[in-house]
């Protein structure tokens, strides 16, 4: 549905130690044990290669909430990132998050290579139960623009995940 427009959320809820992040990310290194991120994100490039899309454009933000601070998972170490602030933009758009850097993609690689880069940025501590775990709450967004040829010309969609 993304593709035609929709935007669509997963969501992972849970008490600590439970896997809601190994239920989203996996194993990256993995064909089978790949969470849900990156077999979605396959799925979509793969629907977008087969040759009903003119054209498409695809990119990533991964925005971390940890202690009521945002922070921007993406943004390269060596660069001094802006203050995030949540906003609502009004016109239908809802809550957006200012300054939040999308990074274009084109491939499940360059995808999997962000969500790494994310994973050593994370705020992560030691509990009883896990010896990393995530300390924070993450909020990785796939937007994708596609067109494809219809009978009465182009279509252009927008859709977010």
């Amino acid at each position: 549905e993304v593709l035609a427009g929709y935007e669509a959320t997963a969501f992972a809820y849970g008490q600590t130690g439970t896997g809601k992040t190994y239920t989203m990310e996996g194993e990256l290194d993995s064909d089978v044990g790949r969470g849900l991120v990156p077999r979605t994100a396959q799925a979509i490039i793969d629907r977008l290669t087969r040759g009903k899309y003119a054209d498409y454009s695809i990119s990533c933000s991964y925005l971390e909430i940890y202690n009521e601070d945002l922070t921007d998972l993406l943004v390269p170490a060596h660069i001094q990132a802006p203050k995030l602030h949540l906003k609502d933009v009004g016109n239908g758009k809802g809550v957006v998050c200012s300054g939040l850097s999308e990074v274009p993609v084109r491939s499940l690689s360059d995808i999997l290579d962000l969500v790494r880069i994310a994973q050593d940025r994370r705020h992560v501590a030691e509990t009883r139960i896990n010896a990393r775990s995530s300390r924070s709450h993450c909020i990785f967004t796939l937007k994708v623009k596609c067109r494809r040829l219809v009978a009465a010309g182009e279509l252009e969609n927008s859709g977010k995940l």
